[in-house]
């Protein structure tokens, strides 16, 4: 694996930087998409976005590719070259109802902790061959574009937890819960 393209953690500051739109799909680009779905695979992840591999660039991809309509459970591809793409994504609405999950990140790794999000959400995105796409995403597949739609905007699911910044849903958290993540935090910055 090249140097430049591994998984980044926490502290690394372009965690921190927001993304910048894809015009075209070059065939270096599309490389990278398969080096993201690589690291993502072999670190066992639900997705993973471009800063996380070092590139700030508004991309995410993922396994994952729906939600069960009875059971919510989530869908997966049965093959890496079927995965889900997300290229320049965006949120168009979001729903009022909110569900809290315990949610981890690659970049934080053994770091987990619940956030209350949308429990669904209207996106529009580009899949790989620069076709829009506009779809209502519930559940788990909602949750998984959120998470990984922050990290395109700079943020990290801590943030919530620690009050930095707001989604609109009381996040249900004590000041023990803000100490044990601000103490991860810090053990990380330490590394």
């Amino acid at each position: 694996m090249d140097q430049k393209h591994r998984l980044i953690y926490y502290p690394d500051s372009i965690l921190r930087k927001k993304t910048e739109d894809i015009e075209d799909i070059t065939p270096s680009f599309v490389k990278f998409i398969d080096k993201m779905k690589q690291i993502c695979s072999e670190k066992k992840g639900l997705g993973i976005a471009a800063p996380q591999v070092n590139e700030s660039l508004s991309v995410f991809v993922s396994p994952m590719t729906g939600t069960h309509i009875k059971t919510k459970d989530p869908l997966y591809a049965k093959d890496i070259k079927d995965w889900s793409v997300f290229i320049n994504p965006r949120i168009t609405k979001y729903s009022k109802e909110a569900v809290g999950y315990e949610e981890g990140c690659l970049s934080l790794p053994k770091l987990y902790h619940t956030v209350f999000r949308p429990r669904s959400i209207e996106v529009s995105y580009l899949d790989i061959e620069l076709k829009r796409h506009t779809k209502v995403l519930s559940h788990w597949f909602a949750r998984l574009f959120l998470h990984e739609y922050d990290h395109l905007q700079g943020i990290l699911f801590t943030d919530y937890i620690l009050g930095k910044i707001s989604n609109g849903f009381d996040q249900q958290n004590d000041l023990e819960d803000k100490m044990r993540i601000s103490q991860a935090l810090t053990a990380f910055e330490k590394m």
